[in-house]
Parts: structure tokens; sequence; C-alpha cells
């Protein structure tokens, strides 16, 4: 996990995006998972841990 991590932090480091703690959190959920998520799934993960909204998990994908 921490070398996919890594290679998307850098990804993100290269088009000037910032690796803000909400990303980091969804990044976490996609890479631990095993399947295809919908935004719902990801968000439903991450909402009983986290205060992120719904929106910020769809524009954290988008």
């Amino acid at each position: 996990m921490k070398d996919e991590f890594l290679l998307i932090k850098e990804l993100l480091n290269k088009k000037n995006y910032k690796l803000t703690n909400q990303r980091e959190i969804v990044l976490e959920v996609l890479i631990e998972s095993n399947i295809h998520q919908n935004i719902k799934e990801i968000y439903d993960k991450i909402k009983s841990h986290n205060k992120i909204g719904l929106a910020t998990v769809y524009r954290t994908i988008y």
C-alpha cells in the first residue's frame, strides 16, 4: 500500500494538487479495496470515522 500511496502522491505533486487530509483518507480507502466502489460506498466507509462530507468525497474522486 505504501508504494501505491507514494506513487499517487508524486502524481498529485506533478499536477500541482495538494495532498490534503481528506484526499489522504479517500486514497487509503481506495487503495485498501479490491473491488470497484461508487462514491456512496466510499463515503459510507469514511463517514463514521471522519468528518468528511459526501461532497468532499465526490470532489476528491472527480
